[in-house]
């Protein structure tokens, strides 16, 4: 389950995009469209401290305009302050320590600035590196000025000018107006992403039926995003370097950015990763229960074709026994013989179950008559003259088998001198 994944990679995005705004120092982005007038001047301040930007207007592109800025306000402003501030916090020196403004810009501009620090640093090696600034940026530059408030003064922090000429701001300033340092709400784009993915995975408990689909379009919101950070590291890392190194030494250039950036884009690595793990975990199982199901209906079929298969022999003996005795006819004999004697049986079974069932009935209709005594003087009544009854045929009997014993005895005695009156005769 990517729920728990979700919700814990999640709520650490949503806590690096909070401690990314909450943490970053002020910040202030203008865009020039041309050079600055001859007679321009911009004042920096913080309620106690001033500080006026040095530049030469040049006529040819809007990122010369913006290096001359840049490149002045870090070299003879904030490395200065940077590395007093450093030197005051070793000795123990809080009374000296000064708040102080940096700058630095993006896409073409940065990448000439990045140049120019090389050239510095590879000056006397004999290899060339040459910055052609007439062609950088040459109809719009960005400028970005960031405040570190290292003495924690009041503010509020702003940029003061005389002439905005060639500066693009909405709506558009008028002379000796000011513009006002704050917190950039992109810092707080991983918390965004976090709460999305959040809601995503919530969205796919709450829906089951779409839980695939929500889940595979996080996972595609996650692989974007990590594709977009990731390639803005690498920027963020090198501009964090050159800021510090030499020329600059701006030794307290805030690092926050790129440690925000490369957070992000570990979390984001690890949801897609996790969430390619459970999709192929999915799959694998699935296929394990199409396997088993597919065995289970082969199963099915193997035993409904061995029931068909057993039938289908059942049906032909049969078949096979009712032709055997249509032809044989003394089969049919010897079985209508042994139906006969089943029949006889069945009758000699049923003739000496009656005797026990009229029984059964005499005694029933002996205990029904129990409860009334008339119908007991006539029942005894009844068993006298069946017993007189009964003697008498015994008598009858025995005279009967009397007389034929006699019968017999004088047969015996006649035969006798039957015999003994020829064996006369004969001697």
């Amino acid at each position: 389950m990517l729920k728990i994944p979700t919700f814990v990679i999640g709520s650490l995005l949503v806590l690096t995009g909070l401690a990314g705004y909450l943490f970053q120092d002020l910040g202030l982005s203008i865009k020039l469209t041309g050079p600055l007038a001859d007679d321009a001047t911009f004042v920096l301040s913080d309620g106690e401290e001033k500080h006026e930007l040095d530049f030469i207007p040049v006529p040819e592109s809007a990122g010369e305009n913006a290096w001359w800025i840049i490149h002045k306000l870090n070299e003879e402003h904030a490395g200065v302050a940077s590395q007093g501030n450093y030197f005051a916090n070793e000795s123990s020196k809080p009374n000296d320590i000064k708040s102080f403004w940096y700058a630095s810009s993006k896409g073409e501009t940065l990448e000439g600035l990045l140049k120019e620090s090389e050239k510095y640093k590879n000056a006397g090696s004999g290899e060339i590196i040459s910055v052609d600034w007439t062609s950088i940026d040459i109809n719009r530059s960005t400028i970005r000025f960031v405040y570190n408030n290292a003495a924690s003064n009041p503010g509020p922090v702003t940029l003061q000018s005389n002439n905005w000429t060639n500066v693009e701001l909405n709506p558009p300033l008028k002379p000796n107006d000011k513009l006002t340092f704050k917190k950039s709400w992109t810092a707080f784009i991983p918390g965004i992403i976090g709460i999305l993915l959040i809601f995503l995975a919530q969205a796919a408990e709450v829906i089951p039926k779409a839980r695939k689909h929500i889940m595979h379009l996080a996972v595609l919101i996650g692989l974007l995003c990590f594709f977009i950070v990731a390639g803005k590291v690498g920027g963020a890392v090198n501009e964090m370097q050159w800021l510090k190194a030499e020329p600059y030494g701006i030794v307290h250039a805030s690092m926050l950015k790129s440690v925000s950036m490369l957070l992000s884009a570990g979390l984001l690595l690890i949801f897609v990763i996790l969430c390619i793990i459970s999709f192929v975990q999915a799959r694998m199982q699935k296929n394990k229960q199409e396997k088993l199901e597919s065995e289970k209906e082969k199963k099915k079929a193997i035993a409904e074709a061995k029931k068909k298969a057993h039938a289908k022999k059942q049906e032909s003996s049969e078949d096979k026994d009712s032709e055997s005795s249509k032809n044989d006819p003394k089969s049919k004999e010897d079985k209508n013989a042994s139906d006969k004697k089943d029949d006889k049986g069945s009758d000699q079974n049923q003739g000496n179950e009656k005797p026990s069932d009229e029984n059964s009935t005499e005694d029933k209709d002996d205990s029904k008559d129990d409860s009334h005594p008339d119908k007991i003087d006539e029942r005894l009544e009844k068993k006298r003259e069946m017993k007189d009854g009964d003697s008498k045929k015994k008598d009858s009997q025995d005279t009967l088998y009397g007389k034929s014993k006699d019968s017999n005895e004088n047969e015996k005695e006649d035969d006798s001198e039957k015999g003994e009156s020829s064996k006369n005769s004969s001697s």
